[in-house]
This record gives C-alpha cells, sequence and structure tokens, in this order.
C-alpha cells in the first residue's frame, strides 16, 4: 500500500547487555543479596523461549533485507525452551556460588498473576527465509549476560 514495506516482529524473551529486567536478571540479583536461598514463584516448571539481542537485530535485518512479501510477520526465537528451575542453577553458576542455593517454590503452575506457564515461539517463517541466521539459546549466552 502506498509502495510501503512493513515486517512486524514478535520476539522471545531477549538476553544480552545492558538488561534490566527479566527472571534471570532477577534471579542473578536476588542471589547477590542472599546466595543461601532463592524464592521462585510457581513450580519451577513453567518454560521460557530465549533469544540473545545479537540475534534479534541480525533476524530484523536479515527480514528488513530478504524478507519477499510487501508485508510479513516473524516470531524471532531460538525454538529452544528452558525451564524455569534451569534458569536459577544457570544464575547460581554466573555467581560463581560454591553450592547451589536452596530453592524455595511458591507453588502452583504460574509464577505470577498473568504468568503464561510455556511460553514459546516457533520460528518458521523466519527460518523459511533464505541465510536466516541461526539464534542462540539462553543456556550459551544468558548466564554471561547476567554478569
Amino acid at each position: 500500500m502506498f509502495g510501503i514495506t512493513a515486517c512486524v516482529f514478535r520476539f522471545a524473551n531477549v538476553v544480552g547487555g545492558r538488561q534490566t529486567h527479566g527472571v534471570g536478571f532477577d534471579f542473578v540479583r536476588r542471589l547477590l543479596v542472599n546466595p543461601d536461598r532463592l524464592a521462585i514463584m510457581g513450580d519451577g516448571t513453567q518454560s521460557k523461549c530465549c533469544i540473545h539481542v545479537s540475534d534479534s537485530v541480525a533476524a530484523v535485518l536479515h527480514a528488513a533485507r530478504y524478507s519477499p512479501k510487501d508485508f510479513d510477520a516473524y516470531n524471532v526465537a531460538t525454538g529452544d525452551y528452558i525451564p524455569v528451575t534451569e534458569i536459577a542453577e544457570l544464575a547460581a553458576e554466573c555467581l560463581e556460588l560454591p553450592v547451589l542455593p536452596r530453592f524455595d517454590y511458591a507453588g502452583g503452575g504460574r509464577g505470577w498473576k498473568g504468568d503464561v506457564p510455556w511460553c514459546g515461539s516457533t520460528p518458521t517463517a523466519f527460518r523459511g527465509l533464505a541465510g536466516a541466521v541461526g539464534t542462540v539459546a539462553v543456556r550459551r549466552y544468558g548466564s554471561r549476560s547476567w554478569r
């Protein structure tokens, strides 16, 4: 319409430098205060999909250049999911704690009111673009991003 092209993006949880919020960021900040105990909302089985900020930027630039349509929408995600308990373990690893803290679970399948117990995106359309960039999951970049 009017010679304008556009892409819409739905990002997974973006992790990386200068992060100011998010479950991993919150866990690290709380473990700095008390490295022996970590309160976790829910039962720890909630699952998150994360993507590094550099992969998010690369995805936007790639789609802007190679998207074949005047308008398209893309899920930008790794397709990999990580349970909240594993994110807590990575946060402890990031701080190089000698022993894992005690995880105190609040119980229930949700972390907070409005939380989604399983949050994921399937990047199928994006992966279909020629030369689409690979994405790196939180297991590789998450703990380094929270330092």
